[in-house]
């Protein structure tokens, strides 16, 4: 499952905030991106690759494995 923690802890580890992200994925507002990040809309995998390039780390980072608490919605193809 998508471990939203992850990339809002990510993003905030490399300064970046919701505003920068959400022009760097390039189709997003501040406002839908931050409903992304707290899970009220399912995040798109292809803005889930973009995030990981914009964040430097493989996709399969921001998933949790069984052993975390994890805040997730299901991803949109």
């Amino acid at each position: 499952m998508l471990d939203l923690n992850k990339i809002r802890s990510k993003r905030k580890e490399k300064g970046l905030s919701q505003e920068e992200m959400a022009k760097r994925i390039g189709n997003y507002t501040r406002t839908t991106y931050n409903r992304i990040e707290s899970g009220e809309i399912a995040l798109k995998a292809n803005d889930l690759e973009s995030i990981s390039n914009i964040l430097d780390e493989p996709v399969s980072y921001f998933f949790a494995n069984n052993s975390e608490k994890i805040s997730h919605k299901a991803i949109k193809s």
